[in-house]
C-alpha cells in the first residue's frame, strides 16, 4: 500500500510540510491570518485603497495580499488595480478567473454533470461592484 503524503516547501518560508489545502505551512498560515486582520481593519478606515498602499501602511507583503485577492477574501473594485485570469489572462479585479471563464468552466461542468445524469441549475450570485480595495461580503449560503 503506497501512502502519497503530498510532501512540499512551503511557498512563504520554503519549510517542508504535508500540503492538505494550502501551499502554505500552518505557521505560514497562521502568519496570513494575522496580515489578514491587520489588512481587514486597515480597510475599514481607508475604503477603496491601492494595492500599494495596503502594503505600504500595513507592512503586509503585496505578494500576501495578491494571495489573499485570488483566494476571494479581498477584492479590487473597478477603479482598483486588476491582475490576470489564470485561464485566459484577461483582467481581472478578484479571485482566479474572469467572468467568460467562469461562465465556460460552469459550462464545463454542467455539461460533466449532465452525461453523469446530475444538473445543478444554480446561477453565479450578483457581485456589487465597489472601488479600490475592500473586504469581500460573505455569499449567502
Amino acid at each position: 500500500m503506497a501512502f502519497d503524503l503530498h510532501i512540499q516547501a512551503c511557498q512563504r518560508c520554503s519549510k517542508l510540510f504535508r500540503r492538505v489545502r494550502s501551499p502554505f505551512c500552518s505557521a505560514c498560515l497562521d502568519l496570513i491570518e494575522e496580515e489578514f486582520v491587520v489588512i481587514r481593519d486597515y480597510l475599514t478606515e481607508h475604503r477603496g485603497a491601492g494595492i500599494g498602499q495596503v502594503a505600504d501602511q500595513t507592512g503586509v507583503p503585496e505578494k500576501t495580499i495578491l494571495y489573499l485577492v485570488r483566494e476571494g477574501r479581498l477584492s479590487f473594485g473597478t477603479l482598483g488595480e486588476a491582475f490576470q485570469c489564470e485561464r485566459c489572462g484577461a483582467l481581472i479585479q478578484e479571485g482566479r478567473f474572469c467572468d467568460r471563464c467562469v461562465g465556460a468552466l460552469r459550462k464545463e461542468f454542467l455539461s460533466s454533470e449532465n452525461t453523469s445524469g446530475r444538473s445543478d441549475d444554480t446561477a453565479a450570485p450578483d457581485l456589487e461592484l465597489y472601488t479600490g480595495m475592500h473586504i469581500r461580503k460573505p455569499r449567502d449560503s
